[in-house]
């Protein structure tokens, strides 16, 4: 013999709900992988040769705590715990196929401290641009702020490097977290 329980709403000791239903079968969550947000980068950023520059994600796609500053390009954390953290970005050498070489991408927290990183040197076969993408997941503070750095070296007579965007769909660079859990 099979028991059934019938609710339309869980409720914690607080009295605050973690699950409802509507009746038909359709549960809503309360606060999953929340707070969130996303950003992409909606132009090219042209960036100085060799210099570790901050990448200016200038389109906020959502945010659900306000907590992305579109000045500073840094996204303060609300709520202590871990935080799934992701950015892809594009780097490209313009006018130049043979002119990027380097690249390097930092997470960082808080004033310049790197939490996570990735680089890719192709000086043994410079080409025309590439794509980087950092996936980590970091036990953050309430307040700590989080943001992306880059760094390319181009050579041969490549021109300034740049951080590539789009004003489409599409995301070629972006940036993101939510939070998974305490």
């Amino acid at each position: 013999m099979a028991s059934i329980i019938k609710a339309n709403q869980l409720q914690d000791f607080g009295g605050n709900s973690i699950l409802t239903s509507d009746g038909a079968g359709n549960l809503t969550t309360q606060k999953i992988n929340y707070p969130a947000f996303f950003t992409t980068r909606t132009s090219s950023q042209n960036i100085s040769d060799e210099t570790n520059t901050i990448i200016q994600f200038d389109n906020v796609i959502y945010d659900t705590n306000s907590g992305y500053n579109t000045s500073t390009f840094k996204y303060t954390i609300p709520v202590s715990g871990k935080y799934f953290i992701c950015a892809t970005v594009q780097g490209t050498s313009p006018g130049n196929a043979d002119g990027f070489e380097r690249f390097n991408l930092k997470l960082l927290k808080n004033s310049d401290v790197s939490i996570a990183e990735v680089y890719y040197d192709q000086r043994n076969n410079p080409g025309y641009f590439i794509t980087q993408t950092i996936t980590d997941i970091k036990n953050l503070s309430a307040n700590d702020t989080i943001y992306i750095h880059a760094f390319i070296d181009v050579t041969n007579g490549g021109s300034s490097p740049q951080i590539q965007g789009s004003a489409s769909p599409k995301s070629i660079t972006s940036f993101g977290a939510y939070r998974i859990g305490s």
